[in-house]
């Protein structure tokens, strides 16, 4: 399996508002914690 197919699913389904079927990448995973952590704070 490749590298770009998880993350253009769960980008997907963020495009769409809803919760990823699929765990994104663990260094995909740390910049999506980020994010919610500057929009939260």
């Amino acid at each position: 399996m490749t590298d770009f197919l998880p993350y253009n699913r769960y980008e997907h389904f963020i495009a769409r508002g809803r919760a990823a079927p699929a765990v994104p990448l663990p260094r995909e995973q740390s910049n999506l914690q980020r994010k919610v952590r500057s929009m939260r704070g």
